[in-house]
């Protein structure tokens, strides 16, 4: 592309503006590149102007741009490419032209002259607004550097070399946006909750894994009484996890537990309301406690299989901890031995004409002493029918 005159009026301020924020482009004044022809040579601006201090190794260079040819040939690809980029920017001027320069080791981008570029600017902008002491004038700060949204080497998505600095660019954003949101949450800043809501809500839309915006929104929307938000905002952040592989945190769960309502029990009809149980004060009060103990023929537990053995104890036991439950008691323990102790009254009783209380408290044991039949069922005298007073 051969260079033409470039007027005083096209140079402007005589100011470089570079855009890596969206479509790629060079100006002076008024005056573009234009459309590039050559990609290699668009790429390799991009790469150099992206590059922290306008600057690249020659052979990282390489490696990024032509990693599919062998080490000579790529060598020949990298020359060939700066004198294509060189004849693109010597639209804007010799002088344009002879900015892009090289050596053996590098190739970089001299800044002697004044230079735009619209990444570094906004790095600056977001860098010092996240300086400031929070309140009105970080807060308006942050705003104006938020504003630009633009996505970095918008024309170069599938491009391994431009992900990190697009990354790297995206994190600082973020955590620009989520100092604003703590900012206005803390009554710092505009603090309106509509406000509030706004600076959460652009948290979880460029980063949906983002807890603590999300818990966030949900306790506002929570105290608005848009459970349906609370809802619709916990799911798009699980569901986000779940995408990566991962769980929704404790501290997720925990949010999602507090600014959920409960779901309304419906009671069967004719059912009564369930007793609301309030703690209970001290209270003395005479009480019945049973000791029951069953026996059965001596040696059964040698002539049964112990699965036989089992079921038969097991019968005897349900039928007497039947009785007891049935007049009203608890039974607190039951065990092979006889050796565990009464524990503490579940619940009070009510109490009987002759002012004692019913039967609050059973303990049961099993051992095999002389001809005692086993059975409540086939001996009468062992059964507990008789229970409720003593």
């Amino acid at each position: 592309m051969a260079a033409g005159a470039v007027s005083d009026e096209a140079l402007g301020d005589g100011r470089l503006r570079v855009t890596l924020l969206g479509p790629f482009d060079i100006k002076l004044g008024d005056r573009s590149v234009g459309r590039w022809y050559r990609p290699p040579a668009k790429r390799l601006c991009e790469l150099v102007l992206a590059s922290p201090g306008l600057r690249v190794g020659r052979e990282v260079a390489r490696d990024l741009l032509f990693a599919e040819l062998e080490p000579a040939a790529s060598a020949t690809a990298i020359s060939r490419a700066l004198s294509l980029a060189r004849e693109a920017l010597s639209a804007l001027g010799e002088d344009v032209a002879g900015r892009l320069r090289s050596d053996r080791a590098h190739i970089w981008f001299s800044a002697d002259a004044l230079v735009d570029i619209d990444l570094v600017d906004q790095e600056k902008a977001l860098r010092s607004a996240l300086a400031m002491e929070p309140g009105g004038p970080r807060d308006a700060a942050l705003s104006i550097a938020l504003a630009e949204d633009g996505v970095l080497l918008e024309d170069e998505p599938y491009a391994d070399w431009a992900v990190r600095p697009r990354e790297a660019l995206e994190l600082l954003r973020q955590r620009a946006r989520l100092e604003l949101a703590r900012d206005r949450a803390r009554g710092r800043g505009r603090s309106a909750r509509e406000a509030v809501i706004e600076a959460w809500e652009a948290c979880l839309a460029h980063d949906a894994t983002s807890e603590e915006a999300a818990s966030s929104l949900m306790r506002v929307y929570s105290a608005r009484g848009k459970h349906q938000a609370v809802s619709v905002t916990y799911e798009r952040c699980r569901s986000a996890l779940e995408a990566l592989g991962l769980r929704a945190s404790p501290a997720l769960e925990e949010a999602q537990r507090a600014t959920t309502p409960p779901a309304p029990t419906s009671a069967p009809a004719g059912s009564r309301p369930l007793a609301v149980h309030r703690p209970l004060k001290d209270e003395r009060r005479l009480v019945s406690v049973l000791f029951a103990e069953l026996s059965g023929p001596v040696g059964m537990g040698q002539r049964l299989d112990p699965e036989e053995l089992r079921q038969v104890v097991g019968d005897a036991l349900a039928g007497l901890i039947a009785e007891v439950e049935g007049l009203g008691g608890t039974v607190t323990a039951v065990s092979g031995a006889g050796s565990s102790p009464f524990s503490a009254l579940p619940k009070p009783m009510r109490t009987t004409p002759s002012g004692q209380s019913g039967l609050v408290g059973a303990y049961c044991s099993w051992s095999e002493p002389v001809a005692t039949p086993l059975c409540p069922e086939r001996c009468p005298s062992a059964r507990v029918s008789r229970l409720g007073r003593r």
